[in-house]
């Protein structure tokens, strides 16, 4: 059997941070440093060493080094990584503008989804209409892709344009998106942004400012501004894809072109580090770029015990040095201080349903998650779909070990499968396994490496123990699941409910059939599972008397003030006649009726048999064959005519007498219900 061992670290505070803080991103300004903000970030990063002596990945970070010295680090970062690319005269041009497009692309690259994107040449069904309008030659993979995983949604295509320049709010939503932290953004909807500006970023946006806000990714100038609607430069962007790699690194398997190692030493051009307890060695490139304190420095400024991020070229040599921190004891390796920590392993059936429910989704891929639920911790490892048996995974040993007092927490995954002569069950199997240890504090993310300290995945810790919402429009309720749509439109949002989930439509306690389609709805998300709906309308109101009811189209048509209006019914419509639960059949020819309505269709009648009494001299009888056609009444000095129908009754003074005997001046009671005489009375 073959075996294949990786590395799962799970990080706390790993290291102590050197001096350097993160730069205020300021709003674009077409290259210049404007106002105090930009200088103040100039001043704070200096060029140690003498001009020409850094070889720069870009032909113009020499000119740009002052102007732009703010955002340098992270373009030249970046640019060794292979992430940003400059033009075809080695120019990266920092101070132009970044395309909707150009910014998909550059988080899609951080992220699993590169290769999808990169080898995908389809173009997504919901953009193909755009396909002329937009004219673009390249990139359709990365749409495809942004669509697809929900980076960008559906309903926001219309107003999409990948040629023109991103603003600084839509940039916020895609990185959001891209982390997996488009719930917690959801949560923060509402929440008040302390910016002067925050009135201008548009109502959809604000959670997703909130988030990268309050990850440091983007910040405001030093007015207290954010500029959701400003376009970003090269420079700016770059600055925010630094910042935002971490949160955005997703399964990297076989990169072996970085590193977070710990400096020991660096002679003739070797350059010697320990890297997961190892003492391993690399050659460096001449003059290569190192960053320390905030400034550009040399090699021999570095320091034992200095943590280094390295980025290396594709012979091995490292292109680039960034001191991220230091060790607290710089002579003590961080392995020196290795305990057990216990942990256990899961069986699905004992898993909560919140684990159940992300590992039934996760399982089909290949990749590693960790959850905190419930004051645990849950390391998930996933080997994804295999067409044979013989595949198995298992995370066999955790450990821990103490940095700056605080916990690096590892653990040993070792996957196997089966040799190339073994005979396999031929089926398909999702192998992974589930351990689960309690929580420590201040954890914070998951770093997965293979045995020689690569990185292969960076994974945030999802909390799923809290409560979460989502809003949209409600749609339907179908096999214990409610449908809502985030505006009208768009796709529909599946959610699962509780068997004891709680309905309150305007304020009030009801039940789930009271729902109608398009009124707006909060969801009380817990575990996964809807616990609460909270729903909110303002219904139009419409009266008048029943004209006609026509079954087969769903309609209903009232007179009201001599004008006759015909209303559609919603399928489920609420029928009360006199109170009563009533069919549309029970409706009747001129019923006084109230109507409710939500989005254009009727939710509800509410129709009245309406009785009405009028006392009168007869003025004028129209007899016809014997029978009384039609009375006229004198009634406080106005004539009203009254038709009368083989169903009315009438009430002679003298019992053997007919209606026909009626005589004028004679003084009678008419009743009538609906508008129809039911009922003529002889008083006198």
């Amino acid at each position: 059997m073959k075996k294949i061992k990786m590395t799962a670290i799970c990080l706390s505070t790993a290291i102590a941070l050197s001096s350097f803080t993160p730069l205020v991103l300021a709003h674009a300004d077409n290259g210049k440093a404007k106002g105090k903000e930009k200088n103040q970030i100039a001043n704070n990063m200096t060029i140690k060493i003498a001009p020409g002596q850094i070889k720069f990945m870009f032909s113009d970070s020499e000119q740009y080094k002052d102007i732009f010295s703010w955002a340098l680090k992270s373009i030249e970062k970046l640019g060794a990584k292979g992430i940003i690319s400059g033009y075809g005269d080695r120019s990266f041009r920092p101070q132009n503008k970044v395309t909707n497009l150009e910014a998909l692309t550059l988080i899609l690259k951080l992220t699993d989804y590169k290769e999808d994107a990169e080898k995908n040449d389809k173009i997504h069904s919901s953009l193909a209409k755009y396909q002329k309008q937009w004219g673009i030659k390249w990139g359709w993979g990365y749409l495809y892709v942004a669509v697809e995983e929900g980076i960008l949604l559906p309903e926001e295509i219309k107003d999409f344009n990948p040629n023109q320049p991103i603003k600084r709010h839509e940039l916020a939503k895609y990185l959001v998106r891209a982390m997996g932290l488009t719930k917690e953004a959801e949560k923060h909807m509402n929440s008040k942004l302390d910016f002067k500006d925050a009135n201008a970023i548009p109502k959809d946006s604000r959670g997703y400012v909130h988030v990268i806000n309050e990850l440091g990714i983007m910040t405001g100038n030093e007015n207290k501004q954010f500029k959701p609607n400003e376009p970003l430069t090269r420079a700016e962007i770059a600055v925010c894809i630094d910042r935002a790699e971490d949160y955005l690194n997703g399964d990297i398997y076989e990169n072996e072109n970085e590193a977070k190692v710990i400096f020991q030493s660096y002679i003739d051009d070797k350059l010697t580090v320990k890297q997961n307890g190892k003492t391993v060695s690399y050659k460096t490139i001449n003059d290569v770029i190192v960053y320390k304190d905030k400034e550009y420095t040399n090699i021999d400024s570095l320091e034992k015990g200095d943590v280094l991020e390295i980025v290396l070229n594709n012979s091995k040599q490292v292109i680039f040095i960034e001191v991220i921190g230091e060790v607290e004891d710089k002579n003590q390796s961080k392995y020196d201080n290795r305990e057990d920590v216990k942990f256990s392993s899961v069986n699905y059936n004992k898993l909560p349903d919140a684990i159940k429910n992300k590992i039934d989704v996760k399982r089909v891929s290949k990749g590693y998650e960790a959850y905190e639920y419930d004051d645990e911790i849950y390391l998930v490892a996933y080997m994804g779909k295999k067409n044979t048996g013989g595949y198995s995974i298992e995370i066999e040993n955790v450990e821990r070990y103490k940095v700056n007092s605080n916990y690096i927490i590892e653990a040993t995954v070792v996957e196997t499968a089966p040799d190339k002569n073994t005979i396999s069950t031929q089926a398909l199997t999702y192998p992974y396994d589930v351990v689960k240890l309690n929580k420590f504090d201040k954890l914070s993310r998951v770093y997965f490496a293979d045995e020689k300290g690569n990185i292969i995945a960076r994974k945030p810790i999802e909390n799923i123990d809290e409560t979460t919402t989502a809003t949209g429009y409600f749609s339907k309720i179908d096999d214990d699941c409610i449908y809502i749509k985030a505006k009208s439109g768009s796709a529909f949002s599946k959610y699962e409910l509780s068997e004891n989930v709680q309905v309150y439509i305007n304020n009030k306690e009801k039940e789930l059939e009271d729902l109608k389609e398009g009124m707006k709805v909060s969801l009380t998300i817990i575990y996964d599972y809807v616990e609460k709906i909270s729903a909110d309308y303002d219904a139009k109101k419409a009266e008048g008397t029943i004209q006609f009811v026509d079954e087969s189209k769903n309609q209903i048509r009232l007179k009201h003030d001599n004008k006759l209006t015909t209303y559609s019914l919603a399928d489920d419509v609420k029928i009360l006649v006199d109170g009563i639960e009533s069919r549309l059949s029970d409706l009747q020819f001129g019923m006084k009726t109230e109507l409710e309505l939500l989005n254009n269709k009727v939710i509800k009648i509410e129709a009245v048999n309406y009785e009405e009494s009028y006392q009168g001299k007869i003025k004028d009888i129209d007899i016809s064959q014997n029978k009384v056609k039609c009375i006229t009444l004198l009634i406080d000095n106005s004539r009203v005519k009254f038709d009368i129908t083989e169903d009315t009754s009438f009430h002679m003074l003298d019992e053997d007498a007919d209606p026909s005997n009626l005589a004028i001046n004679s003084l009678i009671k008419v009743n009538l219900i609906n508008g129809k005489v039911i009922e003529v009375i002889e008083i006198k």
